[in-house]
């Protein structure tokens, strides 16, 4: 009977904890070791898409999640879902951002954070948009700095310099 209880104790206990691992090493999308959805701690790879990741992606060519709280960064393309923390790449992508996006293309839908780039985008925006030339749908609260801004509820819709809403 312990035995049983044994087994079914670890069962319970130690084989979920195992679904998370800390180190992926990823090949190409699902090509990794472990093949887990789950991480928490580093990915490293040529190009990774993990669902749900709390640490660090690194990936050569491009990082796709879903959801992310750490640092994701590549040499060519990062895509984030629901992002907090600091996306660092040529190319950034995001759906919801709460955090620091470095690139030279910074496109985000919702964004609470910082934008430093060539050129930025965000549909919603709150915070500090910094480069050659920002747009946003909708700011918030926030201020673009750069040689033109734009935006629909700015203090104007396109101003150069500087433009934003409080």
């Amino acid at each position: 009977m312990k035995k049983v209880f044994f087994a079914v104790l670890f069962c319970a206990l130690v084989l979920p904890a195992m679904a998370v691992t800390p180190v992926k090493l990823s090949l190409w999308d699902g090509i990794a070791f472990p093949n887990e959805n789950i991480v928490r701690g580093v990915e490293l790879g040529i190009g990774g898409n993990t669902d749900d990741i709390a640490g660090v992606q690194f990936n050569v060519v491009w990082a796709k999640n879903q959801t992310m709280a750490g640092w994701q960064a590549s040499w060519v393309f990062n895509d984030a879902g629901s992002f907090s923390g600091l996306q660092t790449a040529p190319i950034n992508k995001s759906v919801d951002i709460s955090g620091v996006s470095i690139g030279l293309v910074n496109m985000s839908y919702n964004i609470t954070g910082f934008q430093l780039g060539f050129f930025n985008m965000a549909d919603r925006f709150s915070g500090l948009q910094l480069g050659f030339i920002n747009y946003a749908r909708d700011i918030d609260r926030g201020i673009q700095l750069g040689l033109v801004n734009f935006a629909e509820n700015g203090f104007m819709p396109v101003m150069l310099f500087i433009n934003g809403r409080f």
